[in-house]
């Protein structure tokens, strides 16, 4: 059994899946209009031509360990969903234990009766949010263990509690739709929802998410997107007035950061999409 992780807005400039470098634009890259609700394929103008994921037709080993591909914390009103993706080649997961350590608290949690799943079949654990002071970074352990007794490595996370929270509703999928989150206070979370996903092998063709947002300081910041369904592909994208595209985080990556310095009093834009899988619900974190 395999558990795996995995913006319309028109006008975007053609991207390689790994960019993280300033695009420089000589004319504004947005323009025309979209329509989601019609089954062909929407012009978003994103071309981010994703390779294909690679594949591996190799037979598992007999009596494999569990591998973790993907680990991260999400802050939720009153819990943390701690999400990850498990990669079982012997299919015995059934019977083992998800082990999550943070500092002196160990919990481990009975696969899969334990186990807390979403529609589309990927699972979670819940920690209760009073559990961790604001701006305190703890790191979180995650080790798996599947029936047979044979363990996973150990895969971490960092996980602070926000000392801005945001919960922003769909507003349409075009840029000049974005939702105005006005300066926010670091460490931030925002969240909302993706009705739909999809591409045509090079753009977008279902829902967008944009919001405008500056920062209360200049200097680095981390912003990093998970989402609940961690066996579908979301992509965050990052703006500057103009528009300007300035990094984005568009792999097959979960979760996905961009790493980017921002100017303070400056107003910047965030852009969610949804590549593939199921739609469900999104997080990012700046930090």
């Amino acid at each position: 059994m395999t558990l795996v992780l995995l913006f319309a807005c028109s006008g975007f400039d053609q991207w390689s899946p790994d960019e993280q470098a300033v695009i420089e634009e000589t004319e504004p890259p947005f323009g025309g209009e979209t329509d989601l609700d019609t089954t062909e394929p929407v012009e978003t103008g994103l071309n981010n031509n994703k390779p294909e994921p690679d594949s591996d037709d190799t037979e598992p080993p007999a009596d494999s360990s569990p591998i973790i591909n993907a680990f991260a914390a999400t802050e939720e009103e009153t819990k943390v969903r701690f999400a990850f993706a498990v990669d079982d080649a012997d299919n015995d997961l059934n019977g083992g234990s998800a082990r999550v350590e943070i500092g002196a608290s160990i919990v481990e949690y009975a696969w899969p009766s334990e186990i807390r799943w979403t529609d589309g079949g990927s699972p979670f654990v819940l920690w209760e949010l009073d559990e961790f002071s604001p701006e305190n970074t703890v790191t979180a352990t995650l080790i798996v263990q599947d029936a047979a007794g044979h363990n996973s490595q150990a895969k971490t996370t960092d996980f602070t509690r926000s000392s801005w929270t945001r919960s922003v509703s769909e507003s349409g999928d075009l840029l000049e739709d974005a939702v105005g989150l006005g300066q926010i206070e670091t460490p931030a979370t925002i969240t909302g929802d993706l009705y739909g996903t999809g591409n045509d092998g090079a753009l977008y063709t279902s829902d967008l998410d944009f919001m405008k947002f500056s920062v209360d300081r200049k200097g680095p910041y981390d912003i990093t997107l998970t989402w609940t369904e961690t066996a579908a592909d979301y992509d965050l994208y990052l703006l500057a007035e103009g528009p300007v595209t300035i990094a984005n985080a568009a792999t097959y990556d979960y979760p996905e950061t961009v790493s980017y310095s921002l100017e303070s009093n400056t107003s910047y834009f965030l852009a969610v999409g949804g590549w593939d899988g199921r739609s469900g619900a999104w997080s990012i974190r700046i930090e």
